[in-house]
């Protein structure tokens, strides 16, 4: 047995005693969607309307296993092999097979899709069910924003390659007072502290990973720019996403399409314009919409190979 495989299977070792269910990032897993469902394992989206169809492929999305079934441990194994994810422990005694504590869950959770990334900013998307996101964010917690992160839970394991940690409520809090409760309608502010460790946390592997894609994949494009102009060009992407309001990791890859092969694009103040004005009023609409003019200038077979290309970022073996 891996050691992936026997932390995943010390996730569940207290089931049911312990309810635990996975937040996972759907990104990078293929047909994500369809493999709890053959499993026979219970699964739903944190995005509602037409986006839980729409970027079903990428959504943050709970999954409940049974940890005694073995299709269920099966379909947990290969989710986690592909993707990073959180395990959430309820408190004994609560049942995940509930509509009412799946229900709680999942608006806890839908709560910190978005935050203000500093006091009277507009909204942006947050990339929480990250482990790397979460680990920093939760590092900066006062004590009064721990009620609010934590919610019903009691514990939270980051799961990323065969790394397990566990961050828990301390046995001795107690909620203050002020207690960060975030009601309907009303989101986390980051402070300063946060934003910066949110701008740290996007991540150095990412940047290298994109480095070498694009070195690899792309080696005819970028032949003529030097590493520091490639690298630079990486950067410029992800403060691209910043401006849409919208830094998943699919969004830096599709803006890092555009800012290397068609910087004349990503540099069109008159683009900008039509894809923060579009009639979605999406954020995370905004970066395949830039990328839609990119493909717009190809030939159906070279929309067809670029589409190809950049399908096999993440790939292992490939660069």
């Amino acid at each position: 047995m891996t050691a992936l495989a026997r932390k995943t299977a010390a996730l569940g070792s207290n089931w049911p005693s312990q309810p635990t269910a996975l937040l996972v990032d759907m990104t990078g897993i293929p047909n994500g969607p369809a493999l709890f469902a053959e499993a026979g394992m219970d699964a739903v989206s944190l995005f509602s309307g037409a986006d839980a169809i729409l970027l079903a492929a990428e959504a943050p999305t709970l999954a409940y296993p049974d940890w005694t079934d073995a299709d269920h441990r099966a379909a947990a194994l290969r989710a986690l092999e592909a993707a990073s994810a959180l395990g959430l422990h309820l408190p004994p005694g609560h049942d995940l097979t509930d509509n009412a504590t799946r229900d709680a869950l999942r608006r806890h959770w839908r709560k910190w899709l978005s935050v203000h990334p500093e006091k009277g900013r507009d909204l942006v998307m947050f990339r929480f069910q990250d482990p790397r996101v979460f680990a920093a964010l939760a590092a900066t917690l006062l004590p009064h924003e721990v009620e609010a992160l934590m919610g019903p839970l009691d514990a939270i394991s980051l799961l990323r390659g065969d790394t397990v940690t566990t961050w828990s409520r301390p046995s001795h809090f107690e909620p203050p007072a002020d207690s960060l409760r975030l009601g309907n309608g009303t989101f986390h502010t980051m402070r300063p502290e946060q934003v910066q460790a949110m701008r740290e946390v996007v991540s150095e592997t990412l940047k290298d990973d994109l480095f070498r894609f694009y070195r690899t994949v792309f080696a005819a494009e970028t032949e003529d720019l030097g590493d520091d102009d490639l690298r630079g060009r990486i950067e410029q992407a992800i403060a691209d996403t910043q401006r849409m309001g919208s830094t998943r990791e699919q969004d830096v890859i599709r803006m890092s399409s555009v800012r290397i092969l068609r910087p004349d694009i990503a540099n069109d103040e008159w683009i900008w314009e039509q894809v923060m004005t579009h009639e979605t009023q999406d954020p995370k609409f905004r970066s395949t919409l830039f990328q839609l003019y990119l493909k717009s200038d190809l030939t159906p077979e070279d929309r067809q190979t670029f589409d190809a290309r950049m399908g096999v970022f993440g790939v292992e073996g490939v660069y």
